[in-house]
């Protein structure tokens, strides 16, 4: 059985014995304890047995007064042969042995060494042996007395069997008896072994030889398809019966052409389909030239980390273990196969698993929870391997690599695509390094709880654009109403406006982008072109005449090339709690149209629920991230399928790429927060924010609108200026009580809106004085 059954099976052994108390089979000198214990009782079995005299005192020959024990067991050894003897007649001298097997098996570190069934195996091992004894030779003399030769319990069962079955059917019993025992003994298949043994003397065609080197193993020597976890023999060298496919190393950058896409050696792993990386995958769009006054960071100032592709004795020792518990955890479920190779990754190890001919692929997937607990890892994962007739089995590593945005940013799946978009993603399951191209995607919607790795994600991402794009190149909008995720980008030069921290600001910033998606669609037609990309090449080809009659006929808002734009909103819960009408309606206005005019989104939120990530969301965002969620609800809301609920945690993600139902896992890139600290002051030296200040014009006046419809704040009775007093007032009187938060949750407005409505109540005595956490009354007349 696999490793993870093992310890339990130890401790129902020492349930029975009471030994719980005095030794933990988790420990290692326990083995060791129970082992000495068996020992020491083995052998005073031996010489008790061996020393026994029919004439010495026992439970079958009582004298008085009591004959002194001639036995070498004394009084004790005495008693405990004779009743041995008695009722198991000569199999009793061979009792010692099983009890030392089996200690010696627990010592090496066998699992089931003391398993309830290998017990049961024992039990009726004895019962049949005693059957047999009693059947051919029925009497033992020993010392002129005469014994039962299979004892009480074979005369018995003797007599019994022969009563009912009669003599033939005592030896089928027999017989069948013998085999149930060693199956059960051995904890393994016995009959299979034997039909291949017959097989294998068929004469056969000879196979193919293996073609290249890309994970399939070779033609001789791989490992049965139920290895025997019992022999040592078995479990040695089995890596040599199995390809095990090297670490992935990232290409270097000093190649003489480097070509959008290229990311890698001329080196063959194998990976889920669809897992190929971004770069082969997208299309980049055609660079804009970077202004010449902007200096970027360098790439050189991330963090990175030394990864060692070679594969270490440790390692090696880990994957054949894992392997062979493997294969044994899906035998003894009834799934027959092999493991043919390995493919070692950053955070998760694939072992590709061919099971027999005709094993249905949703009785293997049914076992997820059942073989994680055999491997005692936290979840695994099963995907149907590209091009091979295998199933790769996900299984986390011990020793968890920590993947660095610095070594990605060094590779040429960033360096090498021309795309102002490309942002680093992570790595994949054999360490290749991802990179997406967001003007391909075009929108991406990401979700995962508390502590899953999506704000550093996020942080990733920004940092990738700022890295790979001037200002003149992309311009941001970052949402953030948490406040304390994205503030610390506040006076970059790629912001378009300053950090929106306002939940209204943030529904009209939304607003805005539709108008200016609207805007670029004119001039894009007015240039006779279908995108961003072809309006700013039109540009650069248009003569000043041209240019002039395109500022004459849309105005001085022209200023030149158009700049990609993307919104970053990093809590979308928080926005469809008080505007979720026009935020919905805003969203999705720019996720069906606003690609071709360069305006791209990135959603994200810790709460996937259905009331945040709407239908009318999901539909217009095909691009998305999942990250560890709590329940299977959250994996389909997000994903429309399970998973994302047995991730890892800490960057662990399940990447669907727009167009593909297949979901690929990624270790996404890590940055920590004094990284982004100094990237933004570089930033911050060299460079001073450019906002566009008639977009911030036009918000801060929707703002004092829609807010307070031009009202003072430090008004007395500012409340009742606002648009929604008279809704605010029907409510009270309806309940006859008024609080501030049940009064935004009914109008879904903001909090501190909703507490200037109330306290402008009872300024003018329609509602009672606040009496702590309490409702306040309604006292006014009612209309």
């Amino acid at each position: 059985m696999a490793e993870a059954a093992k310890q339990g099976k130890r401790k129902g052994l020492l349930e029975y014995l009471q030994l719980h108390r005095w030794i933990n089979p988790e420990d290692g000198y326990s083995q060791e304890v129970l082992f000495v214990v068996c020992v020491i009782v083995a052998l005073f079995l031996g010489v008790a047995l061996a020393s026994f005299s029919p004439l010495d005192p026992s439970v079958y020959n009582y004298s008085y007064p009591p004959r002194h024990a001639q036995n070498w067991g004394g009084i004790v050894g005495s008693y405990i042969a004779g009743f041995l003897i008695f009722q198991l007649g000569v199999l009793a001298y061979l009792l010692p042995l099983p009890v030392l097997a089996m200690a010696w098996m627990n010592l090496r570190g066998e699992p089931s060494a003391f398993a309830k069934g290998r017990l049961a195996g024992v039990a009726l091992a004895l019962v049949c042996l005693a059957l047999a004894a009693q059947q051919w030779a029925p009497s033992l003399s020993l010392s002129g007395f005469s014994y039962r030769s299979g004892g009480t319990l074979g005369f018995w069962t003797q007599r019994l069997l022969k009563q009912t079955v009669g003599t033939g059917g005592l030896f089928i019993f027999l017989g069948g008896g013998l085999v149930m025992a060693a199956l059960m003994l051995r904890q393994d298949s016995v009959i299979r072994p034997l039909f291949k043994a017959l097989a294998a003397r068929t004469p056969k065609k000879k196979a193919a030889p293996p073609i290249g080197k890309s994970g399939t193993a070779s033609a001789e020597g791989l490992p049965s398809a139920h290895p025997n976890l019992n022999g040592e023999p078995e479990l040695q060298g089995i890596l040599q019966k199995i390809n095990i496919q090297e670490k992935f190393q990232a290409a270097p950058l000093t190649q003489t052409k480097p070509t959008a896409g290229a990311a890698g050696p001329d080196v063959t792993f194998d990976t889920p389909k669809g897992s190929t990386t971004p770069a082969q995958t997208f299309e980049p769009l055609p660079t804009l030239e970077p202004d010449p006054s902007y200096v970027a960071p360098p790439t050189t100032m991330f963090r990175t980390g030394a990864t060692s592709i070679a594969i270490d004795e440790e390692e090696r020792r880990e994957f054949e273990h894992t392997s062979v518990a493997l294969v044994k955890a899906f035998s003894e479920f009834g799934v027959g196969g092999e493991v043919i190779a390995i493919q070692p990754g950053p955070v998760v190890t694939v072992y590709e698993f061919q099971p027999d001919a005709g094993t249905k692929l949703s009785k293997v997937t049914g076992l997820l929870d059942d073989i994680a607990l055999a491997l005692k890892v936290d979840s695994i994962f099963i995907h149907p391997v590209s091009g091979k007739r295998a199933l790769g089995v996900q299984v986390p590593n011990k020793r968890r690599e920590t993947v660095f945005l610095g070594d990605i940013l060094q590779t040429s799946a960033f360096q090498h695509v021309n795309s102002p978009l490309n942002f680093v993603l992570g790595k994949g399951l054999t360490g290749e390094p991802i990179c997406c191209d967001l003007a391909s995607m075009p929108h991406l919607l990401t979700a995962g709880q508390t502590g899953s790795g999506k704000s550093v994600a996020i942080n990733s991402l920004l940092c990738s654009l700022i890295l790979k794009a001037s200002p003149e190149q992309v311009r941001m909008i970052l949402v953030d109403p948490k406040i304390l995720e994205l503030k610390i980008y506040e006076g970059i030069p790629h912001l378009l406006m300053p950090v929106i921290t306002e939940p209204l600001k943030a529904s009209l910033a939304l607003k805005w982008a539709c108008f200016e998606m609207d805007r670029r669609y004119q001039l894009m037609e007015s240039a006779m072109v279908r995108h961003i990309s072809g309006f700013n090449q039109y540009w650069d080809n248009a003569s000043n005449e041209q240019k002039a009659e395109m500022r004459e006929r849309y105005g001085d808002s022209i200023q030149g090339k158009l700049p990609y734009i993307v919104i970053v909103i990093d809590e979308l819960a928080d926005l469809m709690l008080t505007a979720s009408k026009d935020v919905e309606n805003s969203i999705q206005r720019l996720a069906q149209k606003a690609r071709a005019s360069g305006i791209h989104l990135v959603l994200a939120t810790q709460r996937p629920s259905v009331d945040v990530i709407t239908g009318v969301i999901k539909a217009n965002l095909p691009c998305r991230i999942a990250f560890k969620v709590f329940s299977r609800t959250d994996s389909r809301t997000i994903l429309d399928s399970m998973g994302a609920e047995r991730l890892l945690g800490k960057g662990d993600m399940l990447f669907l790429r727009p167009g593909s139902s297949k979901l690929e896992r990624i270790q996404g890139a890590f940055l920590s927060d004094e990284e982004v600290v100094a990237m933004v002051d570089q930033l911050k030296k060299t460079s001073a924010p450019h906002y566009d200040e008639t977009a911030m014009e036009w918000i801060n006046e929707e703002f004092q609108k829609q807010s307070g419809n031009g009202f003072d704040p430090g008004e007395e009775n500012a409340g009742s200026a606002d648009p929604k007093w008279n809704d605010a007032i029907q409510i009270a009187q309806r309940q006859g009580t008024i609080s501030a938060s049940y009064l935004q949750r009914m109008l879904k407005i903001g909090y501190n809106r909703a507490a200037r409505i109330v306290e402008s109540m009872e300024s003018q005595g329609l509602v009672a004085k606040a009496d702590g956490s309490k409702p306040r009354a309604w006292i006014g007349h009612n209309t």
